[in-house]
């Protein structure tokens, strides 16, 4: 527990997400992990399914006992290619992240966006002038330019979904499971939380919420 919660000592400074871009990332998971379920690989894919593993043979419960903002896992999400930004939580078991991502996401299903935005943006730093306006606010899914948000995260593609994951999972082998959503309320609800903890706050008051909102998204039934 030392170790996990050593990560989740905030280093950021004025930035409340790391926008990068990079190609070419891989990770070391042999192709036949199973994360749990031997049987349940992914068909056509050579490699088990390595987000909501559980969810995939059985219901779940996001019964949380805390969860706490995870810098370094933020950090190399957002780094991903087609990823325009990230925020993870670590909880006792699991990882949650939320992602806003760019036109590059893999598979992500045209047509289901929640917002593609558009408006002046700072050419020199390559950030949208209007994130500036919202690092120290709740809201930070909102009208800036060159990100697109998804309601439903099966409409974010397995592969894309996958490479996140075993990201994580090669990050931190102690997690148990991954979920994963662009979804636009789901991205201010973890902001809001990060901003807490960056500012020293104590999360635990917000974990039935955090638990409520990560059933709302996520569901409990199974999803093969």
């Amino acid at each position: 527990m030392k170790k996990i919660m050593r990560r989740f000592i905030p280093a950021l400074s004025a930035a409340g997400f790391i926008i990068v871009t990079v190609s070419g990332c891989s990770n070391t998971y042999p192709k036949e992990t199973s994360y749990g379920h031997p049987k349940q690989r992914i068909e056509g894919q050579g490699q088990s399914r390595a987000y909501q593993t559980q969810q995939q043979v059985s219901a779940v419960s996001h019964n949380n006992t805390f969860f706490a903002y995870d810098h370094e896992l933020s950090t190399q999400v957002a780094a991903m290619h087609g990823v325009m930004g990230a925020i993870v939580m670590r909880t006792d078991r699991n990882a949650y992240a939320a992602v806003m991502v760019d036109n590059s996401a893999s598979g992500t299903k045209a047509g289901r966006s929640e917002t593609k935005t558009h408006g002046p943006g700072d050419k020199k730093n390559q950030i949208p002038q209007p994130y500036y306006e919202n690092l120290y606010t709740n809201e930070l899914a909102s009208d800036f330019i060159g990100y697109v948000t998804v309601q439903d995260h099966k409409n974010l593609s397995h592969t894309f979904k996958q490479e996140i994951a075993l990201k994580i999972r090669q990050l931190d082998p102690t997690v148990h499971d991954v979920y994963i959503s662009a979804n636009r309320e789901f991205i201010n609800q973890l902001n809001h939380y990060k901003l807490d903890a960056l500012s020293g706050a104590s999360l635990k008051p917000y974990v039935n919420e955090f638990n409520q909102g990560a059933t709302r998204i996520f569901g409990t039934k199974p999803q093969p």
